[in-house]
């Protein structure tokens, strides 16, 4: 990169070929482009920081620039430096992530800006080529008018830095003059004939550096050999080499200053003068500083001046303060003896009223004593009485609780001798109950003496009795038993046998049912694996789908331009039209837009207006309504007529003429509305669907109709699995049947086993119990009496 920040290029010329035709470009302008934007974006420290997608700061190579701006980053920062302050795009997506549409986004609002600008024109650029980074051609174009703008916005800058204040001002369409003039002024000082376009007055390179000498003193001025030179080639070279020198070699080569390349001149010499701005003479140079000492001196004087009158007016402040200290020390000593003669009044007033406050006070202490010692003597006299009654009463219980003690001593005594009495009374009865009781149980042992020995004998009798029976009944339940001893047997034999006959049967079923649950399972295991194989080609699908939009973007128009006209308009009044007209679209009560009044014009063309199509509920399928009508200043407007333009239709044809319709009159014709449209921005919006995004949905749907038959299928089986309806109908039956029969065989086979072991330990207790019974009767039989 050579010095101020240019690329060093071969000055080749690259060609494209694109569906709309053959373009070229010079890579040393796209050079100088990239050169400027580095420069005016050096100091930004987010497009410095890499963290964009694509936006960076500095652009390494000039080719780069296409990559660069396809997130609108660059582009945004760029426009915003030609509001200085206040910047032309508010806010914009600037993150380290960011979707095609955010960088859409960015690039619609950077155009959008750009229309704002006079002189900038971007018609048929689309933010899709800007963002896809094709089209080069067109995005250069759309650069070097930014650029373009900004060299002569910068040469508009300083050019009303260096004039004075009562100058006219200059306005950024001034800048090519500003240049020339400028220019004219340095070689007019070399005694060079003066330049008059940035073309054919260039080629020969003489002026340009003439001009670099003027500026600056390390360029060489044109010698005998530069002038002897006839190759504009290599005085164009050697023009070149001298820029190189100041560091103002942009935007141009050798090949473009012998052509006569006026853009690009400008901006070379544009670039120079930002670097050398100075537009005065010498003389009026010096002049311009003699007025500036001179200002200088007054300005001195002046402010001489200022601080005598404020030296004269602290003085005048001083003495105002010295009196007003003065009058202040005497309001303080009036002050200080008037607060001395009240605080005398007011302690001779605080004496009095102490000694009226003590005799008042001993008056009240007297007064006091005497009611205190009236209740004392009055208090006394209760307690007294207190007393008294206290003593009478204590001596009234004294007595009564010796009467009280005389009489329970008096009772005491009568109840002693009860109780005495009744002793010896107690004790005679209880000698003659003894002697009675004594002879009656000597009366009863002999009774029962007798009644003992009969008793034995019947006993004996009885229990040999009792044996017997008990005997009886132990021989009757041994046959019982005996007899269902054998009953259960022949039940448990014939059971035994039909189980023994049923077992083969019941295993040969259990193998036929076992090899159909095995093949089964193996189609579950079969299914579940193709489920899992499935699902996991699914996700892998879905994957691929979420990574494929699902639309095609294109560009809609957003911001429109209008050129409204009309033509064969009738005449309204008595000699001809003032026409203007009212635009509303379907959903709209007033007019969105109003023309301006056309004065005595039956074709008229009125001033172009924008619209944000976006500001339609219907965006481009609004239907606009123009209604055409006769401007009157005395009375109501008259109506001319009415049409209704298809926005849609109109951003086709890009120009629509259609005749004006008025129900209410009788005018065969009232003229056509002719209304011709340009599209501003455009922004992206969904077209159609993406071929890719399709394919991928149609084998997502595919195989997840695959999944579902898949999966009924396994939920059959799953279901069948829990039913056990996978074995034949006949086999499920002959099994349910055979296992309940076994169930109950052997169910039986152990009721009547136990039955059986039931009734053996019965008999052998029995056999027992007949033993006892003997050996009991044999002692009775040998027991003594």
């Amino acid at each position: 990169m050579a010095s101020g920040g240019a690329f060093k290029t071969g000055g080749k010329v690259v060609q494209l070929s694109t569906d709309a035709g053959s373009h070229s470009y010079s890579e040393e302008e796209l050079a100088g482009i990239v050169s400027h934007i580095n420069r005016c974006l050096a100091s930004d420290s987010l497009l410095q920081s890499g963290t964009l997608p694509h936006g960076k700061i500095p652009i390494a190579t000039p080719v780069d620039i296409f990559q660069a701006l396809r997130d609108g980053v660059i582009l945004c920062k760029f426009v915003n430096t030609f509001g200085g302050d206040k910047p032309l795009i508010p806010s914009f997506t600037s993150k380290a992530q960011m979707m095609e549409i955010h960088m859409r986004e960015n690039i619609s609002k950077a155009l959008e800006a750009a229309t704002t600008i006079k002189g900038i024109n971007i018609i048929n650029i689309h933010t899709a080529e800007i963002c896809q980074g094709k089209a080069p051609h067109v995005t250069l174009g759309l650069l070097w008018q930014l650029v373009a703008y900004d060299l002569k916005l910068k040469v508009t800058r300083l050019a009303m830095a260096n004039t004075n204040e009562t100058a006219t001002p200059v306005t950024v369409s001034d800048a090519e003059r500003v240049i020339l003039e400028w220019a004219n002024f340095h070689l007019a000082h070399a005694n060079v004939p003066p330049i008059s376009n940035f073309g054919s007055d260039l080629n020969d390179s003489m002026k340009l550096v003439s001009l670099m000498h003027q500026l600056d003193a390390r360029c060489e001025a044109p010698d005998s050999a530069f002038l002897a030179e006839t190759d504009l080639g290599v005085r164009a070279h050697h023009a070149l080499k001298q820029a190189d020198t100041i560091g103002c070699c942009n935007f141009i080569n050798a090949e473009d200053i012998v052509k006569g390349n006026s853009r690009l001149l400008f901006a070379f010499l544009a670039n120079m003068f930002q670097k050398y701005p100075d537009l005065e003479t010498p003389e009026a140079k010096q002049a311009r500083l003699d007025r500036e000492r001179q200002k200088r001196e007054e300005e001195a004087k002046s402010a001489q001046d200022r601080e005598e009158s404020l030296r004269l007016r602290e003085q005048r402040l001083l003495d105002l303060e010295r009196r007003e200290e003065e009058f202040r020390k005497r309001a303080e000593d009036f002050e200080r003896e008037m607060a001395e003669r009240l605080e005398k009044e007011k302690r001779e007033r605080e004496d009095r009223n102490a000694t009226e406050i003590k005799e008042r006070e001993e008056r009240l202490r007297q007064e006091e004593e005497e009611r205190q010692k009236r209740e004392r003597e009055e208090r006394e006299k209760k307690e007294r009485e207190e007393q008294e009654r206290k003593e009478r009463e204590e001596k009234e219980r004294l007595e009564k609780m010796e009467r009280e003690r005389e009489r329970e001593e008096r009772l005491l005594e009568q109840t002693t001798a009860v109780k005495r009495e009744e002793e010896n009374l107690q004790k005679a009865k209880e000698e003659r109950a003894k002697k009675t009781e004594e002879e009656e149980v000597k009366k009863r042992a002999d009774a029962a003496q007798k009644s003992m020995l009969v008793w034995k004998k019947q006993q004996r009798d009885n229990d040999l009795q009792h044996l017997r029976d008990q005997l009886s009944e132990i021989k009757e339940q041994q046959n019982i038993l005996n007899s269902s001893y054998a009953t259960n047997s022949e039940q448990l034999q014939a059971q035994s046998a039909e189980m023994q006959t049923l077992g083969p049967v019941l295993l040969r079923d259990e193998q036929i049912a076992a090899q159909a649950h095995a093949k089964h399972m193996e189609e579950v295991n079969r299914l579940t694996e193709l489920m899992q194989s499935l699902q996991s080609k699914i996700h892998e699908a879905r994957n691929q789908l979420e990574q494929v939009p699902a639309m095609l973007f294109k560009d809609v128009p957003h911001t429109i331009r209008l050129f409204p006209s009309a033509k064969g308009l009738p005449v309204m009044d008595l000699f001809s039209t003032d026409p203007y007209f009212k635009l509303f679209h379907k959903d709209s009560k007033s007019p969105i837009y109003q023309s301006d009044v056309i004065t005595k014009q039956l074709n008229p063309s009125w001033e172009q207006f924008e619209l944000k199509v976006d500001q339609f509920p219907q965006g481009v399928n609004t239907v606009l309504n123009f209604q055409l009508f006769d401007f009157d200043k005395v009375s109501a407007h008259d109506f001319i007529g009415s049409a209704a333009v298809n926005l849609a239709e109109l951003i086709e044809t890009k120009t629509q003429s259609i005749p004006l319709e008025n129900p209410e009159s009788k005018r065969k014709t009232h003229g056509n509305l002719i209304i011709r449209l340009e599209v501003l921005t455009t922004v992206p919006q969904p077209d159609v669907s993406n071929p890719k995004h399709t394919e991928l949905s149609k084998q997502l749907a595919d195989l997840e109709n695959e999944a579902n038959a898949t999966g009924s299928r396994l939920a059959q089986l799953t279901q069948m699995t829990e039913t056990g309806s996978f074995i034949p109908a006949e086999l499920t039956a002959a099994l349910s049947h055979n296992r309940a029969r076994m169930a109950t065989l052997q169910q039986d086979y152990q009721r009547l086993s136990t039955t059986c072991g039931t009734i053996t330990v019965q008999l052998q207790q029995l056999s027992r119990r007949v033993v006892e019974l003997l050996e009991a009767q044999i002692v009775i039989l040998t027991r003594d009496d």
